[in-house]
């Protein structure tokens, strides 16, 4: 009787261990920043936030382009927009062809 009872604990621990290492691998790779297609994601996230300044640079230019601009929307985007271009200049250093200009 107690045998029946030890095996499906049994089992569930190791599967209970499995996962908590694979967990543990995954966020030690997510902390060191490292791993394939980190550059991809890098480069994507940059097309990302500069398709967003885009947008904002027309929604700028809609609302400057009204007979009565609401300027506190245009500030609005005007600090995303610098935000999401100082990030964009952040990404790029990240990026290996920006590190060998650098040098």
């Amino acid at each position: 009787m107690t045998r029946i009872m030890q095996m499906p604990l049994l089992t569930t621990l190791i599967s209970m261990a499995t996962w908590t290492k694979v967990i543990l691998l995954e966020d030690l790779d997510r902390e060191l920043g490292e791993g394939m297609g980190e550059n991809k994601r890098t480069r994507r996230k940059i097309a990302s936030l500069e398709r967003r300044i885009t947008q904002h640079e027309g929604k700028i230019e809609a609302e400057r382009t009204k007979p009565r601009p609401k300027h506190w929307r245009i500030e609005y985007w005007q600090k995303e927009i610098t935000s999401w271009s100082e990030q964009v200049s952040r990404l790029h250093r990240r990026l290996p062809q920006a590190r060998k200009k650098d040098d």
